[in-house]
């Protein structure tokens, strides 16, 4: 078994994302990560590219598309550009990541059936939603992504 087979036994992504609309808990949510982000992990693990700077989770964004997600996905379904912002916060504890994405009042209003997250140009976290948000809302998306 060569060394990319080895890796794709012992290495599995998982999500857990929480939605939080002014600060009360609206829903939680599991995500799908990409094969563009497997792909990346074990090319930089076989030695054929440099992942470091590639793999830094950039920006998040919400949509509208309702399409169910999926592991091939390499954009949301209607992406809205206005909501792809710079990355809140992110710190790792051990094999976990833990992400915070905020949208201010007035930054994420609408009904949102998806949210991303990118790294650069790449999505490697894609994850259906069904979150209504007015004018006057914030919007939190607090999430661990476990490489276990």
């Amino acid at each position: 078994m060569d060394i990319k087979e080895q890796i794709k036994e012992g290495v599995t992504f998982k999500g857990t994302w929480r939605a939080y609309v002014n600060g009360k808990l609206t829903h939680e949510y599991h995500n799908v990560i990409t094969n563009g982000l497997r792909e990346l992990v074990l090319s930089g693990m076989a030695g054929e590219s440099s992942i470091g700077a590639a793999l830094t989770i950039t920006h998040q964004q919400l949509g509208t598309g309702t399409t169910a997600v999926s592991v091939t996905d390499t954009a949301l379904e209607t992406p809205s550009a206005p909501t792809k912002i710079a990355l809140t916060t992110m710190t790792r504890s051990g094999t976990t990541l833990l992400i915070t994405a905020f949208w201010d009042v007035g930054q994420a209003t609408g009904v949102w059936k998806e949210f991303g997250l990118w790294a650069n140009t790449l999505l490697i976290n894609h994850m259906a939603c069904d979150e209504v948000v007015t004018a006057n809302d914030t919007l939190t998306f607090d999430g661990e992504i476990d490489m276990g």
